[in-house]
């Protein structure tokens, strides 16, 4: 259950990226760094709740975790990815974003700033998977990856980034409504 503190941050934070247009590149950045500000905090919430539940929560977790394992944890896979994946759009962006991995056109997993292919292959291969387990948290992964490198990388500002915000902006987008939605209720 949230507070009404948080849900006016959720709202503004999320009318915030809903503003941005998707014709300009600066827009999808900043849409996509809105809407990661949503999701820590909602993956902050998952902590809280899964503590309340009676979960054991270590008190040096990491955002690494909060953002895939607990937030997998408190989905569930089945819940998370018929929520998530339920409209051609967002099947189509995920295989988007495959296609991407899989032809290199963008490295996902960094370790620090150098690529990681073999990471990125396993990533793609889970991304893929007919486990809806080994899926959702691939996906989750996939948006936490993302996040760090443009937090934290040295991501060029250029017109084929585009390429790949567009589809991960979307799934994005879908898992913050889908986590806000689950710790509403």
């Amino acid at each position: 259950m949230t507070t009404i503190q948080f849900d006016l941050f959720y709202q503004n934070w999320l009318a915030k990226a809903d503003n941005y247009g998707n014709d300009d590149l600066a827009d999808q950045f900043d849409k996509f760094i809105s809407l990661y500000v949503v999701f820590n905090s909602l993956y902050m919430e998952v902590v809280n709740a899964l503590s309340a539940a009676g979960e054991k929560m270590p008190k040096d977790y990491k955002d690494k975790k909060a953002a895939t394992d607990y937030v997998y944890n408190y989905l569930k896979s089945k819940f998370y990815l018929e929520n998530l994946l339920n409209d051609q759009e967002s099947v189509d962006s995920l295989t988007s974003i495959c296609d991407i991995i899989e032809n290199k056109r963008f490295n996902i997993i960094l370790d620090l700033g150098e690529p990681r292919r073999d990471l990125d292959l396993e990533l793609l291969s889970y991304l893929r998977s007919n486990s809806s387990q080994e899926k959702a948290k691939a996906i989750l992964s996939l948006l936490y990856h993302i996040r760090c490198n443009m937090f934290h990388g040295q991501k060029g500002f250029e017109e084929r980034q585009r390429e790949l915000l567009t589809p991960v902006i979307l799934l994005l987008r879908k898992t913050v409504l889908i986590t806000y939605s689950k710790l509403s209720k």
